[in-house]
């Protein structure tokens, strides 16, 4: 019985793990694509320091297998944001970047769908009063 036992429990691990593959957070982003577009409110600087919250965010969801692209949506849509509040405090300084990303076969009950893409997801950076970023919303 023991035997069996021995010869069963890694033949059901292989199975169960066959045909999954977990990604890292590096290779999630390793060929993401990354356009931080133009602005007439908001720096070079500014635009690089958001995208890359939003690309330490998303590269560490362990359900995504791999991140397309993330791009700036442009001061028109970041505007549209304007006032948004996030745990009880208001922001009046705001970008907005969408992504299109790839989960993988195991969303690991992350809410999202498994292999399947997710374009245009967005994502929303404000400039604290004290001029940090932080990243405060991000979904559809």
């Amino acid at each position: 019985m023991k035997k069996a036992i021995c010869f069963i429990f890694p033949v059901l691990l292989l199975f169960l793990f066959s045909g999954c593959h977990f990604t890292t957070p590096e290779e999630r982003i390793a060929n993401t694509e990354i356009d931080i577009g133009e602005s007439d409110i908001y720096t070079e600087d500014d635009r690089e320091a958001a995208v890359q919250l939003v690309i330490d965010e998303v590269s560490n969801w362990s359900c995504v297998e791999t991140v397309y692209s993330i791009t700036y949506a442009g001061d028109e849509r970041s505007e549209r944001e304007i006032g948004i509040e996030n745990g009880g405090k208001q922001y009046d300084t705001v970008m907005v970047f969408l992504s299109d990303f790839r989960t993988g076969k195991t969303p690991a009950s992350s809410g999202f769908n498994s292999d399947c893409d997710y374009p245009e997801y967005g994502w929303i950076v404000a400039i604290t009063d004290d001029g940090e970023y932080k990243l405060v919303d991000w979904g559809y």
